[in-house]
């Protein structure tokens, strides 16, 4: 067995004659060959990918099996948040999930939805859109895509004050110059 992150491994051989050759292959190892009883130090790639691989090799015409863990799911996102205005529209994210895996997202708020790419296993862009804010609070909600949260905030709209000065009759009344 070995990590996700690779490494190396002695395996010792031991040979019924000492004059009895050996070479390894199918993995890097050191020495290259040999004479009678020995070791040998495999080298072990990392292993980028989210499942776990077997790596198959030969020792002295001996299969060689190094079954080795799978660095595990993730996604990157790019943006990992977005600012909305209040009157909302359509965005984007860039996910990238690690080779071998597969992403869905869970939706968050109800002015949020996911129109495209909400689930996949190849990167790709996720295409949300953000319903108006209709009061003046901001707001903020997440998406949840493929374990990673994706923050949205949303403006909301700027305050506005009015002024009737009608009831108040001449000299307050709105015509200019008066």
């Amino acid at each position: 067995s070995a990590p996700a992150a690779g490494g190396s491994a002695v395996v010792t051989i031991t040979a019924s004659d000492a004059s009895c050759d050996w070479t390894p292959s199918g993995l890097s190892a050191l020495p290259p060959s040999g004479t009678g009883n020995g070791s040998v130090t495999v080298t072990i790639p990392s292993n980028p990918n989210g499942t776990g691989v077997q790596l198959n090799a030969t020792i002295a015409n001996q299969a060689f099996a190094v079954n080795q863990a799978g660095a595990g799911c993730s996604v990157a996102l790019s943006p990992i948040e977005a600012l909305s205005p209040s009157g909302g529209g359509p965005g984007s994210v860039q996910v990238t999930p690690t080779p071998g895996c597969s992403y869905d997202t869970v939706t968050g708020p109800a002015w949020v939805s996911v129109t495209s790419g909400g689930s996949g296993s190849s990167p790709g862009t996720l295409v949300y859109d953000v319903q108006p804010n209709s009061t003046t609070t901001q707001r903020s909600g997440a998406l949840l895509i493929g374990g990673r949260s994706f923050q949205i905030t949303q403006e909301g709209v700027p305050c506005s004050v009015t002024i009737d000065t009608s009831g108040l009759g001449s000299p307050y009344d709105t015509a200019p110059g008066l």
